[in-house]
């Protein structure tokens, strides 16, 4: 969450024509205390691990473009997604879920990016080597449905 809340204030400066200074090495957020089991309900005192997969993806070119929805191929990802889904109850008959779901990944622009239409100055330029790292949370309830025999 708060990962995202930088990425809309440098959006918003961007936006407005301020020039952004940038560090050596760029400041590190602390995203990963938002996504995280302790910040799961607990509402009947336990929390069961039911999934924890991470998977790997490399080459990945195809990215949605946020201003227009469209898929574009304008940059290479390389990222690791951590899945994990904890049991932490029941409500209302139904078994209550808290999946956490983590990235952590770079990119590289392979041309520039998709034009901004309320900046068409603002783009990456092809060749630089990004990172993003993020995630949330869903709380969910889900029931077990039998299946007929």
């Amino acid at each position: 969450m708060l990962r995202l809340a930088a990425l809309v204030a440098v959006a918003a400066l961007m936006l407005m024509g301020t020039p952004i200074v940038t560090a050596a090495q760029a400041p590190s957020l602390n995203w990963g205390s938002q996504v995280n089991p302790a910040r799961c309900p607990t509402d009947q005192g336990y929390r069961y691990l039911e999934i924890n997969v991470t998977r790997k993806v490399d080459g990945d070119n195809t990215l949605t473009n946020a201003i227009d929805g469209m898929s574009t191929t304008w940059a290479v990802r390389e990222f690791n997604q951590h899945i994990q889904v904890w049991r932490v109850g029941v409500q209302g008959g139904d078994e209550r879920f808290c999946a956490l779901v983590r990235y952590q990944g770079s990119f590289t622009p392979l041309g520039p990016s998709p034009t901004h239409p309320l900046n068409p100055s603002y783009n990456i330029a092809a060749g630089i080597d990004g990172s993003f790292e993020g995630g949330y949370l869903l709380v969910f309830n889900a029931s077990e449905r039998p299946t007929p025999a």
